[in-house]
């Protein structure tokens, strides 16, 4: 049970807040003055968020909960942006140390200025103002890998299990800061999948591809289709050769007008036509690790 929160910011070289999150509302030392960019707080994530700010959103959201089922009971909660506007949030377990992140999430702001005829088509008005996910971590780093949940492709640490409350801080955050979506560029198709239940493909047809993976292939575990696509064990039978990952634009939609693009009829036919038109096997049963290991 997490008891009460104590305030422990330090000013660092960029500004900055740390909080320590032990339990229930007591004593914040940056609360009011968070917004006159005093030298205690002159380091806001995304502009707005104090540390003291991402503690009542990881409350709110069921985060902090979350990680107290995992043992993880004393959260430290750090904010922070470096000299490339890229602003960093940061979870650890009961100490600011490395070896103790749980959260790692760094955005940055980007403005798309064009896009595909049917972006143009669906959104009268551009830009689009997007939040950009330069990096997302959600480890447990008093968890192992084991056989049946072994590590996936670049994976170091065992995962958190908190996507879910990731979406709610990012739909707050972008709901609160009237930004049209959230950009992400998924490096493996395992992220890719697991960010699908709210994120979309900017491009059609590479969503109809991932629908159609998982309509073939979603009844594996997520680290089999992972390490099959890696070797290259996926077949893409419409094309006759191995199936590619490339990475490409995945978007959270928030504002109307985006969601806008992700509903219209050209986009819903063009991801149709794809899931439709392609089918995917996997040849034999892929290793659930590193191959040699």
């Amino acid at each position: 049970m997490l008891g009460k929160i104590r305030s422990v910011f330090v000013k660092k070289k960029r500004g900055g807040g740390i909080y320590d999150i032990s339990g229930g509302m007591s004593d914040i030392g940056c609360s009011l003055s968070t917004y006159s960019r005093t030298d205690a707080c002159e380091a806001l994530f995304l502009n707005r968020y104090s540390a003291e700010d991402m503690v009542e959103m990881v409350r709110a959201t069921g985060l902090a909960g979350h990680c107290a089922s995992r043992g993880h009971d004393s959260l430290v909660i750090d904010v922070d942006r470096d000299d490339n506007r890229i602003h960093y949030f940061r979870v650890y377990s009961g100490k600011h140390a490395p070896g103790k992140l749980l959260v790692d999430l760094r955005i940055s702001e980007k403005t798309l200025e064009t896009g595909s005829t049917i972006l143009r088509k669906a959104v009268k008005r551009m830009p689009l103002e997007l939040l950009y996910l330069e990096w997302i971590s959600l480890q447990d780093p008093a968890k192992k890998f084991t056989p049946e949940r072994p590590a996936l492709p670049g994976q170091v640490k065992p995962g958190l299990g908190a996507v879910k409350y990731l979406f709610s801080i990012l739909e707050k955050l972008g709901a609160e800061l009237l930004k049209d979506g959230f950009m992400d560029v998924p490096e493996r198709i395992h992220s890719a999948v697991m960010y699908s239940k709210k994120f979309f493909f900017m491009d059609p047809e590479k969503e109809g591809v991932l629908r159609a993976i998982l309509r073939d292939l979603g009844g594996r575990p997520i680290h089999e289709l992972s390490w099959a696509v890696e070797q290259g064990a996926v077949n893409d039978l419409s094309a006759g050769k191995p199936f590619l990952y490339e990475p490409s634009e995945q978007i959270m939609p928030v504002s109307m007008k985006l969601k806008r693009y992700f509903e219209s009829s050209a986009y819903k036919k063009a991801a149709e036509a794809v899931f439709r038109g392609r089918r995917f096997s996997i040849d034999g049963k892929p290793p659930g690790t590193t191959p040699g290991k």
